[in-house]
């Protein structure tokens, strides 16, 4: 008769308990998009930039808010104590819904659960930039290809500051996305990707449309407000300067 009571208290207890830790995880991870944000504006008037433009490497947009998220001796290289990065100011880029990533150290895509690892200074994350504001150039905006000179006028990299409501961060897995138009929707998605591992793939959406918060995912926004987002209304948002949202259902 006790065990029937306590398993009765369990199976009533334990959805509620759930609810309270995704709950807990959802206020800790938008907390760490606003610190983000608030860095990013703190760099940003530091600097006298619009944003930030990364060049790869070691020099990228976590390493350079670092400085502004409480910590101007961030350490970073190959002979640094990876447990000694993640305990500095880099667990802000760290969603509590997210664990270690167990993939090569030496680089590793992340997923809903799991963390991506930047393979050239080992930092573990959880947040993406919206490169079309920022971060990384690549190919993508290289301004001596036709391809590249029409994604930087679309861009706000070069430009003045983006509107308030362009999304700057956001739950991803993996530390910069290039949403399109174009991006399919995870029905169309190919073999072995699913809302559990996103589509890496892809430079867009895919590496954002993730089941890390109940089908939802939370944004920081160029204004520096924070919101949580269906993942069907992530085709609906302000990109880019001409990004036309769709209506999408998967």
């Amino acid at each position: 008769m006790v065990i029937s009571i306590i398993a009765l208290l369990l199976a009533i207890l334990l959805p509620s308990l759930r609810k309270a830790k995704l709950s807990a995880q959802t206020v800790v991870c938008q907390s760490n998009l606003r610190q983000l944000a608030i860095g990013f504006q703190t760099y940003c008037m530091s600097t006298g930039d619009n944003t930030i433009i990364s060049k790869g490497g070691e020099e990228f947009w976590f390493i350079q808010i670092a400085p502004y998220l409480g910590t101007r001796d961030f350490p970073y290289g190959e002979n640094e104590d990876p447990e000694k990065i993640l305990t500095t100011c880099m667990a802000t880029i760290k969603c509590p819904a997210t664990r270690d990533n167990p993939g090569d150290p030496d680089g590793a895509v992340g997923s809903a659960t799991t963390q991506y690892i930047y393979h050239v200074t080992n930092v573990h994350g959880s947040y993406g930039m919206n490169r079309w504001v920022g971060a990384w150039a690549g190919s993508t905006f290289n301004p001596d290809t036709p391809e590249g000179r029409e994604n930087l006028r679309k861009s706000y990299r070069i430009t003045g500051p983006a509107k308030g409501d362009v999304p700057l961060f956001a739950d991803a897995i993996w530390c910069g996305f290039v949403p399109r138009e174009t991006d399919l929707t995870p029905d169309m998605w190919p073999e072995g990707y699913n809302l559990s591992t996103g589509y890496f793939a892809s430079e867009g959406l895919g590496r954002i449309c993730t089941n890390r918060h109940g089908r939802k995912t939370n944004i920081a926004y160029y204004g520096g407000y924070i919101d949580k987002v269906k993942l069907e209304e992530l085709w609906m948002q302000k990109w880019h300067k001409e990004f036309r949202g769709q209506q999408v259902e998967f």
